[in-house]
């Protein structure tokens, strides 16, 4: 309650704004907690959508419309973490910081903070299908934009996955589970963008990792070649040999050798590991012991 005390006549006209004011008061408070309602609401549903819900999907159409949502728009999840500043902790300010920019300008993304603890940030972005497949061009160019608005207004970067594509409600948690399989399989070296299909082997075979027995019996030519070269300049060539996809000429270039001096190594890997590297099988066992290092 406001109260204006003076002779009526020369408090008329303040007692006019005063109310006026309060009236827009009352409205700015309407008006925010409508938008923290949408907020919170538009969280809770993207965690139903990308969690598994039992709800059906009528009922989860009806809730995206009273929300203004479109869930007949083909989307792609993207798992977002935050890198802040080196020896600074992860805020829930990053993360609101992080949301915001991804909501404006408006362009139709559903996002929400999966988890704080977990660094978590999810989009559901949408994305144009063409013969089944989405347009990975239109998304980077996205992403370049995004990237550069955080280096110029945010005190850190970001590592973001974006999953595959499904269609319909259901695959949207299969799009979210390549997102965050592949984000999980990732190092911050790996750089700030990471697509499900560039690394869709890597992002499988690394679930091994959480297998001992299955990763010891992998990893075990690799383990013979770092007990025989404690410099590992051979595991450094296994690992460029298989980055340029077994490119003799390729791997010479890019370690600066010669090809003998290359041939010498990829001979003396074959007879440290026992396995032949012109043989698919046993090169794929090479190939496949790398990926869970």
């Amino acid at each position: 309650m406001v109260g204006v005390s003076g002779t009526p006549d020369d408090v008329r006209n303040y007692g006019e704004l005063v109310k006026m004011t309060a009236e827009l008061i009352v409205e700015q408070a309407a008006l925010m907690s409508q938008v923290q309602w949408n907020k919170r609401h538009r969280e809770e549903l993207l965690l139903q959508l990308i969690e598994g819900s039992s709800l059906n999907e009528g009922q989860l159409l009806s809730i995206a419309q009273r929300l203004d949502l479109d869930l007949a728009q083909p989307r792609v999840a993207t798992v977002i973490k935050v890198i802040p500043e080196p020896g600074e902790p992860v805020t829930l300010e990053h993360l609101q910081k992080l949301v915001h920019l991804l909501e404006y300008p408006e362009r139709d993304n559903i996002v929400g903070i999966a988890s704080v603890s977990m660094n978590e940030i999810v989009v559901l972005k949408p994305v144009t299908i063409v013969n089944n497949n989405w347009s990975r061009k239109e998304e980077q160019k996205r992403v370049a934009k995004l990237l550069k608005r955080i280096d110029n207004e945010c005190d850190f970067s970001i590592q973001m996955a974006i999953g595959d594509y499904y269609p319909g409600l259901v695959g949207l948690a299969k799009s979210y589970e390549t997102a965050k399989a592949t984000i999980e399989s990732s190092h911050p070296s790996d750089g700030p963008i990471l697509f499900y299909q560039d690394r869709k082997l890597s992002v499988l075979v690394s679930s091994i990792k959480h297998d001992p027995w299955r990763a010891t019996q992998l990893k075990e030519p690799i383990d013979k070649l770092i007990v025989a070269d404690s410099k590992n300049v051979l595991l450094k060539t296994l690992r460029t040999f298989f980055e340029q996809n077994c490119d003799l000429a390729q791997t010479c270039e890019s370690l600066h050798i010669h090809r003998n001096t290359l041939r010498y190594r990829l001979d003396k890997i074959e007879q440290v590991t026992a396995l032949n590297i012109n043989n698919l099988d046993e090169k794929v066992q090479l190939y496949l012991a790398l990926k869970c290092l």
